[in-house]
């Protein structure tokens, strides 16, 4: 133990400071130091997530598909490595009820073979950057999105059936991860991934569930939810006539 003598006006005051109480402090301004380290390491973690996701999207852009698949899972594979190795006290938020920095935005060319016969597949991949805070949540499902556009593509060219359960998992993946989420970023997201599902189930024969899904997206459009910047005004027009002509089986099309 020591002592430090404090000067006042009329006398002096001795403080008596025990070693562990140095000690005490000495360990937080490590902690300290600790977390920032931990906070720079995801953030440049993050920063190499969105690389690997935006290289996807341009790999799907030059029709490499295979080399697109591999960068998504890639920068799936980081992110849940980043989630198991997360620390509380850092920044990433994962919440419904908080503000969304994240920037998505749709590629300007739309995908070349990702097309349907008589419906609107919405087939322009999601670039992300990072915005004032991290939203590993919505990073997860607008990379799962692209996974499952480079699959559902990949059906439509080879008519390959596992390429469509790949696409029709992944689109399931990113409804469940957003269900409760209000932001019109995931709002955006989930209408893109209802919209194409809806199209592999009725293309399936499951027009009950494309019924119901669809009715979800008439609702969703209706009240505003999505992001203006995801849709141009063709795209959601053509959503909407979607809705016109997916809600109604091809039988009862044929009988009117």
């Amino acid at each position: 133990m020591f002592q430090r003598r404090i000067p006042t006006k009329s006398s002096s005051v001795t403080i008596f400071l025990a070693p562990r109480d140095r000690q005490k402090g000495h360990k937080n301004e490590i902690k300290e130091k600790d977390t920032t380290q931990i906070i720079v390491t995801m953030i440049q973690s993050i920063q190499q997530i969105i690389h690997m996701n935006n290289h996807g999207v341009s790999l799907l852009g030059s029709e490499d598909d295979q080399k697109a698949v591999s960068a998504f899972t890639t920068s799936l594979l980081a992110l849940q490595k980043l989630l198991g190795t997360g620390d509380q006290s850092c920044p990433l938020k994962t919440s419904a009820d908080v503000d969304c920095y994240v920037t998505a935005l749709p590629a300007k060319e739309s995908l070349r073979h990702l097309e349907g016969k008589s419906y609107y597949i919405y087939n322009r991949p999601l670039a992300i950057s990072l915005g004032n805070s991290s939203d590993i949540q919505l990073y997860s499902a607008c990379t799962i999105l692209n996974l499952a556009m480079a699959y559902h593509r990949q059906a439509k060219k080879t008519c390959n059936n596992l390429c469509t359960k790949k696409a029709e998992s992944m689109y399931d993946m990113i409804i469940t991860l957003l269900q409760s989420r209000t932001d019109p970023t995931s709002m955006s997201v989930r209408i893109i991934a209802v919209n194409n599902i809806s199209e592999i189930h009725y293309e399936s024969g499951r027009f009950d569930q494309a019924r119901e899904e669809l009715q979800w997206l008439s609702a969703a459009i209706h009240q505003g939810g999505p992001n203006v910047d995801f849709f141009e005004q063709r795209d959601l027009d053509l959503l909407l006539l979607n809705i016109l002509v997916l809600l109604t089986p091809p039988h009862a099309a044929a009988a009117a």
